[in-house]
């Protein structure tokens, strides 16, 4: 059985986490409004804050 993969481009991944980060909007709220599921906007999220500080 394969899986149904949906693959979003780079820009839609930083303006959900622009509005997550930037202008305080829940992760769960920002999930449903744009149809991602929390957990994969919270990876998004983790994976640019590592990017941002690799230290």
């Amino acid at each position: 059985m394969s899986k149904n993969v949906i693959r979003y481009d780079e820009e839609f991944k930083q303006e959900l986490i622009r509005l997550v980060k930037e202008e305080g909007r829940s992760i769960p709220k920002a999930a449903k409004d744009f149809g991602v599921n929390p957990q994969t906007l919270r990876n998004w999220i983790k994976k640019a804050d590592d990017a941002e500080d690799p230290g």
